[in-house]
């Protein structure tokens, strides 16, 4: 080892005198227990360092560093302790310091030649710090070293430093990690040591706004260090690339994937240590069961970027790529191995670029390629096993990227169709696929970037509402009934409260009691606003006289209990006719999802349900909603006998389901058959697919219409609760589904009865006709 005074960071802050000073009193400490352990070998060579070092009794003192030159004797001897077995000076990089200090003092030949290789840059910094981080660090190792000497303290996370240098031959990084030994330094102090929690100074030693907090505790004045550090590196370019590979994904931005692929481009190309190596990731990313790419706008793949500039067509690259994905392999393929092979398309691109050789990998995630990494070289001599052999050790990683990749891909198609359109259903989810595609795609496109429509033409609709009977009524009696009871409640309990004031009571009682007096015959429903607004009355008066008064508190607290919508008894007739709609809503619904769940494997369709006091809905069925399957017309004859037989199905479950509620109620079962195929478009401005042109629209307004239409001959309401009516226009569908209604009679699931009726004239509607059969319930 040889003495040098090396400045890793030159500041006046750290070369004044204190920081310049060392001490080998613990060192003799160590050396003299060591040489009194045993009579082996190993501490007679202890004996043989302690009698050199008890001949310079100066140096348990301390002493500075640059005096350190007339002990030269000494060095050997110090090697021969510090140094680890098996380890000579010219292969391990190891240096006395300062404690607490950048300044190395004396230092073996192989630290010597990283620190001062000329293939380095001069200027060496500590990875991503600057001048304050480095004090923030001395700080708390000091600290670090005041707990463990002094609290018996082990800090449970070994902060790894790590040093960065760029090498002027190749101009890229390097990284060596930095381990400082503090066994030889010793820590004294004054006065009396105060007591601590360990668990919050743990949570202090984390960053420099709690690191003062800790100065105040533990004032640093108190505290004196002497002694020396022994400090080792290495060189983990491979490990620290890689880990810095991990942590980038990690904190990868989805929106932001550029910068993601550029810094893993980097780190690949200080992982491999070779300037004149390129690389290039490119993902594989599928959508509606093909891989796609992002051709125009892609800038981390090889194969895209020679692509573009050999003015490649992109259907040729999609092509190419797709015969790889269904074979993956590695490619290599050097120059010297090509000179009389003409068969290589993509190998003469390559060169064409300038390439010797390159190297193509398959990615794999989770065993299904996920990618490819490329490795394209300008001197085929630097495709080696070395190479590949590093390379290797990161595929593991971006198989993990790519993964990201497609899940973020996956992830952005489904953002922009849920910003833009809605939850889709599967049927059609590959048209807005294809559009949220092409829309991500061009997001970089100059032009202004409009929204594909999305349009399906010559769809057959299949109308459907199932409603509760006299829902309004219901609902009218259930808040009469509350009404009532709260009312009486109200009297009874502002009659108890011990006021003196009655003027406000008095007003109170008289409009309960008018509220009290209203005939049932005239309530329409309206009058829960009027009651709402009694209630905050009531409430603002309650919050005034509250007080301290116990009686009042009671009654105010019984009051509140009264009124909670939950559990109070002044709403349960209304919660109880709300259960039971939900109940029956609830039987309806999920009948209708498995329904559809059937009626896609048969054909796709799009459903589209609607929540009422019951449930609405419409099936659409055409060529146009799935492309790839031929659409034939028996499809639409069967999803017809199935949409009546389940209409039927459902009759009878809420039937059988509303004899256990607390509220009996009935359904109404209406199928409406329209007279021709229509198209729908989906608008972005409700985010739900709607009719366009005037006989498209005709079909919406005669189903807002026909809910309460009446029969023409006797006035009766068309829709009865345990019957299906069926409302048609053209005669042969009154033939096709008289068909399928003595189909079901058949099966027993109707009754025998069938009848053809007329209905009376709609605003805007001529000519509409109904079959109304009855659902044999009992069955």
């Amino acid at each position: 080892m040889q003495h040098q005074v090396v400045h890793i960071f030159p500041s006046d802050d750290f070369l004044n005198d204190d920081n310049t000073r060392v001490s080998f009193k613990k060192f003799v400490e160590f050396l003299n227990k060591k040489a009194n352990e045993d009579d082996s070998l190993k501490s007679k060579f202890f004996k043989f360092v302690l009698k050199h070092f008890k001949r310079y009794p100066e140096l348990l003192k301390t002493i500075s560093i640059y005096d350190l030159k007339h002990y030269s004797n000494l060095f050997n001897l110090l090697e021969g302790v510090v140094l680890p077995h098996l380890s000579n000076e010219k292969d391990f990089a190891l240096a006395l310091g300062v404690p607490f200090n950048p300044i190395f003092f004396l230092e073996t030949e192989a630290f010597n030649h990283l620190l001062h290789n000329k293939s380095f840059d001069v200027k060496m910094e500590f990875a991503e710090e600057r001048k304050e981080l480095i004090q923030f660090r001395q700080l708390k190792k000091k600290y670090e070293l005041i707990l463990e000497r002094l609290y018996d303290f082990q800090p449970l996370v070994q902060e790894e430093m790590v040093h960065a240098r760029v090498d002027n031959e190749t101009h890229l990084t390097r990284y060596f990690n930095l381990n400082i030994n503090n066994r030889f330094v010793e820590v004294e102090y004054t006065g009396e040591l105060p007591e601590i929690n360990i668990n919050q100074v743990q949570q202090q030693l984390s960053d420099i706004d709690s690191l003062k907090e800790l100065e105040r505790m533990l004032p640093l004045s108190m505290f004196s260090f002497s002694g020396f550090s022994i400090i080792t590196t290495k060189d983990i370019t491979a490990r620290y690339a890689l880990h810095k590979m991990r942590s980038a994904i990690i904190k990868h931005n989805p929106d932001d994937y550029s910068a993601t692929y550029g810094n893993i481009l980097e780190l690949l190309m200080q992982l491999c240590g070779r300037p004149h190596i390129t690389f290039g990731l490119l993902p594989f990313l599928k959508l509606n069961d093909r891989l796609v790419s992002y051709y125009g706008n892609y800038a981390h793949s090889i194969l895209i970027n020679i692509s573009k500039k050999l003015d490649i067509p992109e259907s040729t690259f999609v092509e190419w790529i797709n015969k790889y994905y269904e074979h993956p392999k590695t490619l290599i393929k050097k120059e010297c191995a090509f000179e009389n092979e003409h068969g290589d398309g993509v190998y003469k691109a390559f060169r064409q670029m300038g390439y010797a050789g390159y190297i193509i990998t398959p990615v794999f995630y989770n065993n299904e390629v996920a990618g490819v990494l490329e490795i394209g070289a300008k001197h085929a001599d630097l495709i080696d096993d070395d190479l590949v052999s590093r390379i290797d050790a990161a595929t593991p990683i971006l198989g993990q990227l790519m993964h990201q990749t497609q899940t973020d891909f996956a992830a952005g198609i489904t953002n922009v169709i849920r910003q833009n359109f809605t939850a889709v259903q599967s049927s059609v989810l590959w048209k807005f696929n294809e559009v949220a595609w092409n829309y991500i795609k061009n997001a970089d496109a100059d032009s202004v970037r409009n929204m594909e429509e999305i349009r399906f033409d010559h769809l057959h609709p299949l109308y459907g509402a199932i409603d509760i009977r006299n829902s309004t009524i219901e609902r009218n009696n259930a808040l009469h009934n509350d009404m009532r009871y709260y009312f009486k409640m109200v009297k009874n309990f502002l009659k108890q409260l011990h006021i003196q004031n009655e003027a406000v009571i008095n007003e109170l009682t008289d409009e309960a009691n008018s509220f009290l007096e209203l005939p049932e015959s005239s309530f329409t429903g309206n009058e829960e606003a009027l009651i709402d607004n009694f209630m905050e009355k009531l409430d603002a008066y309650l919050q005034q006289i509250e007080g301290d008064e116990m009686h009042n508190k009671n009654l105010i607290n019984t009051y509140y209990r009264d009124i909670d919508m939950k559990h109070g008894k002044a709403y349960k007739s209304r919660r109880v006719l709300e259960n039971s709609m939900q109940c029956i809503n609830f039987i309806i619904s999920d009948h209708f999802s498995k329904m559809q769940e059937e009626l896609q494997k048969k054909y796709p369709i799009y459903f589209e349900k609607v929540r009422t006091d019951g449930i609405e809905y419409d099936m659409y069925l055409g060529q146009s909603i799935s492309p790839q399957k031929p659409y034939q017309k028996t499809y639409l004859n069967e999803l017809r006998y199935l949409q009546l037989e389940n209409m039927a199905a459902v009759a009878k479950l809420v039937h059988a389901s509303a004899q256990s509620l607390p509220v009996h109620l009935q359904t109404t079962q209406l199928i409406y058959v329209n007279a021709s195929s229509i198209a729908i478009t989906f608008r972005m401005d409700e985010k739900r697919f709607d009719v366009e042109g005037g006989y498209n629209i005709r079909y919406h307004v005669i189903k807002k219409r026909i809910d309460k239409v009446l029969i023409k001959q006797t006035g009766e309401r068309l829709t009865q609760p345990g019957k299906l009516a069926i409302i048609y226009t053209q005669p042969q569908h009154e033939k096709e589904y008289t068909g399928y209604i003595q189909e079901l009679q058949k099966r027993n699931i109707l009754k025998p009865t069938i009848e053809l009726l007329e209905l009376e004239q709609l605003q805007g509607v001529k000519g509409l006709k109904a079959i109304r059969a009855e659902v044999n319930l009992g069955v």
